[in-house]
């Protein structure tokens, strides 16, 4: 008892630092925001007749309060942590049907490791069905799933996707739902959706079925942890989904603020697909991203269960994590310029989820390299060459654009240490590696936003992420 209330205690007292931290911060920037403004009229005027500084000190300003509300947003977030999450009870009575929807295409290496995960979760077996579409498969995954049949507790269908067929993960989607509805009459109260990588808890069933008993929602995501962190790669990339599930979904779920998926592990009710007449129109290179839009601006109610756990690889390779941020990356760029995208942006019931979206799809990096070389060559221009005032400025740049890079900068870090405090409660890592981990957090986003440049100039197209060992927890 005594535990217990000492670990609340504690999550309470870190709750109310991380808010500390984020208001100080926030004090900074617009402090900041305001010297700004003071310097733009005062030092170089705003009705200045240098024209170089008009326009730079213009265009800075005008970058500060495009940002703004983006900043003001992770404010929000990091102010709703202080919010206690609801509780409710898990109910030992098993009632409603699941099916478990899986693409894999050569996933040999780790397809095992899910089945042995799906026979050991804490479910009625004969309220599951598991439906795996091989999908252009040229190793032996079919072949180990066709043997996995013999010993499965739960029904296990495999349908195989032509090979002329698109290997987009949308289509496979979409073929999958197709050949459900068209073969199999009786249908499911919930479908999840998976990858062949992921690891299952066993108590993850239990979890997401009293969480959609206690919450009125139609569509639920769930926690997802990376296993590979020890894998510089592999934390980089993992740390993405960790602050996504264990700061942004957390926070969200408190405020009874629509959430997103993150790729897997979400569930939906059997309405959501009727909805959408069994079709799964979402083929862009993030389509997680693109049916949450969706979905949310229909006004689906999308909830987060934190304590239905699953596991999964990230890449552990350069080449690996870098296929994959460009895949994010163009992803986003389709979504921006897509009308229907940008239509369900706007049509969203919710100021915070409209400003996420918005944010979330449009090519930032072009306004901060932008406004960063511009700021640059103006100081170089304007200055006598060589002079000690060059590198200052360059160095130093602007109020307006300091303060951006410094509260970026600042929420990166807050994120990480609010993100992973959470992940290595769960993991229980050595302090040392949890250090390491805070530090490494602005890392893994400021590489995930730079890798968005090669994607400006890039054709849309999906690559299988290579798996070099089974999935372990």
């Amino acid at each position: 008892m005594n535990s217990s209330k000492s670990k609340k205690a504690s999550n309470i007292f870190f709750k109310f630092i991380f808010a500390v931290i984020a208001l100080v911060t926030y004090a900074i920037s617009a402090f900041l925001f305001i010297s700004a403004i003071v310097n733009a009229i005062h030092a170089k005027g705003i009705v200045s007749t240098d024209i170089a500084s008009w326009v730079v000190n213009s265009l800075n300003l005008a970058v500060l309060l495009f940002y703004l509300p983006m900043s003001t947003m992770y404010l929000v977030y990091i102010l709703l942590g202080v919010i206690p999450s609801k509780k409710y009870h898990v109910s030992i009575i098993h009632k409603c049907s699941y099916a478990h929807l899986v693409c894999a295409r050569n996933e040999g290496v780790v397809i095992k490791s899910l089945l042995n995960s799906f026979n050991e979760l804490d479910y009625p077996s004969q309220l599951q069905t598991i439906f795996i579409c091989v999908n252009n498969s040229t190793d032996d995954t079919l072949s180990i799933i066709q043997e996995y049949i013999k010993i499965s507790k739960v029904k296990i269908y495999i349908i195989e996707k032509p090979f002329k067929q698109n290997n987009n993960k949308g289509k496979t989607i979409d073929f999958l739902l197709n050949y459900i509805n068209q073969h199999y009459l009786n249908k499911f109260d919930r479908y999840a959706f998976w990858d062949a990588d992921n690891v299952i808890d066993k108590k993850w069933l239990n979890h997401v079925g009293a969480f959609f008993d206690n919450n009125a929602i139609d569509c639920l995501s769930t926690c997802r942890f990376p296993t590979n962190t020890d894998n510089i790669w592999g934390y980089l990339r993992g740390f993405v989904f960790i602050m996504e599930s264990e700061f942004e979904n957390v926070n969200k779920q408190n405020a009874n603020i629509d959430v997103n998926f993150t790729g897997c592990g979400f569930v939906v009710n059997q309405k959501i697909l009727e909805g959408l007449n069994w079709k799964w129109n979402f083929h862009k290179l993030v389509e997680d991203v693109e049916i949450s839009m969706h979905l949310q601006s229909h006004g689906v109610r999308m909830g987060y269960c934190q304590n239905a756990i699953f596991y999964d690889q990230q890449p552990t390779t350069w080449s690996a994590f870098y296929t994959q941020g460009h895949r994010w990356a163009k992803g986003s760029l389709q979504l921006f310029f897509d009308k229907t995208s940008r239509n369900n942006i706007f049509h969203l019931n919710n100021t915070i989820n409209r400003t996420d979206w918005f944010y979330r799809s449009f090519p930032n990096t072009i306004i901060f390299i932008f406004s960063i070389v511009l700021n640059i060559i103006t100081s170089i221009l304007t200055q006598p060459l060589f002079n000690i005032c060059i590198l200052q400025s360059i160095w130093q740049i602007d109020l307006a654009t300091s303060s951006i890079i410094l509260f970026t900068t600042l929420v990166m870090v807050a994120l990480s240490i609010i993100s992973i405090y959470r992940f290595c409660k769960h993991k229980k890592s050595a302090w040392y590696k949890n250090i390491y981990y805070v530090l490494l957090g602005p890392v893994s986003l400021m590489i995930t936003i730079i890798l968005t440049i090669p994607a400006y100039f890039a054709k849309p197209q999906w690559k299988p992420i290579p798996r070099a060992h089974p999935t372990k927890v």
